[in-house]
């Protein structure tokens, strides 16, 4: 059993992949704003500002993003790279809109913060410090641009009207670095938390994954060394059987070795599915089954008591079809129901859920339920509430596990004084009706 792996090269590019399209998408916004906002100030005659050249830069920076967008679809592996050259040309078209409108004094200065956190979060540490010491620098240069003359077409006006303005300014350029802070600094949190999550349920995994190997160790090693004394008894029985036969031994006598004989076989039959009970059968491979199917087979196992107590609910679902190995899944079914039926004296139902992804099974009885601290633990290898020698605790860790190896999954719910419910789900076999039909005899 190995244990999780890191992100490898190509999960790390589809995430580049992701932040690039996501950065890209941001980039129209921006545009999109600083054009709304330069011809606002254009229009209002509050200072009056070299639409051309601004307008240009707008478009300079349209242009860059539409080539991001064509290098998107055509970059293998160079989603990083074009992050970093985005933010730096941003940090470039920027700098270019602060000097035509105003230099160091126009408030909108503010948003180099912003190209900052988003380089801190979406490049490599040594790419954020690039990023921070190019906008840095690119501020600094706004103060010795500010000795040059004058943009053309620019106008301030006189100091009392220009610091009304710019206070106006620094509301909006504080307002806007927080909007596009909190919303990316969310997004980030959310990223974080979904990864943890992940990564949570595959230490679950890999844990139960763990437990199941030394279960089938286990396993293997008691049908091995049980196999060989179980053959022998058989064979001692039946000798034994035929002596007493041919002296005339009473009919009780010999029904009693003939059912000594049935016991060995079943324990036989016992040890040659313990395999499959711990997803390993020995030999079987995948195969497409009807779900019905496999429960109906699940049915046959139980004594008669059993099968007249449980109810198979199919609902229009008759076709719902897995690809699964059918004695795996078979005995976690079987397992699912015998807990069922030792949970109450009533009648159990078992109900074929169908869907396009995903069908499953429901398990149903009306037994006493179990408390929340208890259903919290169903499931964890050797935890029973059942009293000794009537169960080990593992039908539900086994049925777990099994669903998990074909890509399913078990939800199990219960209420006090009520009963429980198991539902497994399984993905649903990919292949069509029509496709089914072909493969039928004479089809």
């Amino acid at each position: 059993m190995t244990s999780p792996q890191p992100l490898d090269a190509d999960a790390s590019a589809e995430r580049n992949r992701i932040n690039l399209g996501w950065l890209l998408r941001l980039r129209w916004g921006a545009f999109a704003g600083q054009a709304a906002l330069t011809l606002w100030c254009a229009w209002s005659g509050a200072v009056k500002l070299p639409l051309g050249p601004m307008l240009g830069v707008l478009a300079l920076g349209a242009a860059s993003n539409a080539a991001g967008e064509w290098l998107k679809r055509r970059a293998a592996s160079a989603f990083e790279r074009l992050i970093a050259a985005a933010m730096l040309v941003d940090t470039g078209l920027l700098t270019a809109l602060l000097y035509l409108s105003g230099g160091p004094f126009n408030p909108f200065s503010t948003l180099y913060l912003v190209n900052v956190a988003l380089g801190t979060a979406l490049l490599p540490t040594r790419w954020a410090l690039g990023q921070a010491l190019f906008s840095l620098m690119a501020f600094a240069s706004l103060f010795w641009l500010a000795r040059l003359p004058s943009p053309d077409g620019l106008m301030l006006p006189g100091h009392t009207e220009l610091m009304e303005v710019h206070f106006g300014g620094m509301w909006v350029a504080f307002a806007t670095a927080t909007g596009f802070i909190v919303y990316f600094v969310g997004r980030a949190r959310r990223a974080l938390d979904q990864r943890e999550r992940e990564l949570e349920v595959a230490r679950d995994l890999h844990a139960r994954q763990e437990k199941l190997a030394a279960l089938g160790t286990l396993a293997a090693g008691a049908a091995h060394e049980l196999s060989t004394p179980l053959g022998t008894v058989a064979v001692v029985a039946e000798e034994l059987r035929r002596t007493l036969a041919a002296q005339g031994a009473s009919g009780e006598l010999l029904e009693d070795l003939q059912l000594l004989r049935s016991q060995v076989a079943r324990c036989r039959s016992i040890l040659e599915q313990m395999g499959a009970r711990f997803g390993e059968p020995s030999g079987e491979g995948l195969v497409e089954i009807e779900l019905g199917a496999c429960a109906e087979a699940a049915r046959g196992q139980l004594d008669e008591g059993g099968q007249a107590r449980l109810q198979i609910i199919e609902e229009g679902v008759e076709d719902a079809r897995v690809r699964v190995a059918p004695r795996a899944l078979q005995a976690a079914v079987l397992g699912l129901i015998r807990n069922a039926l030792g949970a109450s004296s009533g009648p159990v139902r078992l109900r074929l859920l169908g869907g396009p992804v995903r069908v499953g099974l429901e398990i149903s009885d009306q037994g006493t339920g179990m408390a929340p601290d208890v259903l919290r633990r169903a499931g964890e290898p050797f935890f029973t509430t059942k009293r000794p020698g009537q169960g080990m605790g593992l039908g539900l860790f086994l049925a777990r596990a099994t669903a998990e190896q074909f890509g399913g999954t078990l939800e199990l719910s219960s209420e006090e004084g009520v009963g429980t419910r198991a539902r497994l789900w399984i993905p649903a076999a990919l292949s069509s009706p029509e496709t089914r039909d072909a493969r039928a005899p004479g089809g």
